[in-house]
């Protein structure tokens, strides 16, 4: 595999031509779709011949842009496990705790029926509480691919 960028897309052109029989002007416009968010290096070649230093800015700030994304991303990722670890913590605290006062209350009370209800409904309330978070949330692929925005490529160029 290679590391550089892929720049595939659609690519449009025209030219302005003057004729000099007929005295008409025909306009020149040159236009690139990418898929790729990182333009080709044709036309920072260009663009930093009509302007001296914009490929460097443009580079910085697109270098800077990505860095921004993907520190915004990481700490979506750090929140989202935080918080899942919390509920998964909580979750097994309550479930302990269920188990353990079901198994006081039949070894000191000596009443199985007691014990059974309260083992019962712990095991039961937790299960119910994770069925209701899931379905109020639920995250299948499918559904994350749905909802994610598509990529829009971005036209590049120069009109004449």
């Amino acid at each position: 595999m290679t590391d550089r960028p892929r720049h595939s897309g659609k690519q449009s052109s025209a030219q302005i031509k003057k004729d000099g029989e007929s005295e008409e002007l025909v306009a020149t416009i040159q236009s690139i779709s990418l898929e790729s968010s990182f333009p080709p290096v044709a036309w920072l070649r260009e663009c930093d011949l009509l302007c001296p230093g914009f490929a460097k800015r443009y580079l910085d700030d697109f270098v800077e842009e990505r860095q921004t994304i993907t520190t915004v991303e990481i700490e979506h990722v750090r929140h989202t496990h935080t918080i899942q670890l919390r509920g998964q913590n909580f979750g097994l605290t309550i479930g302990l705790a269920g188990i353990f006062g079901s198994f006081a209350v039949s070894y000191l009370a000596k009443d199985p029926v007691t014990a059974s209800i309260l083992g019962g409904s712990t095991v039961v309330c937790l299960v119910a509480a994770f069925v209701t978070g899931r379905l109020a949330n639920p995250k299948s692929d499918k559904e994350d691919e749905k909802s994610a925005p598509k990529s829009v490529p971005k036209n590049i160029g120069k009109n004449g």
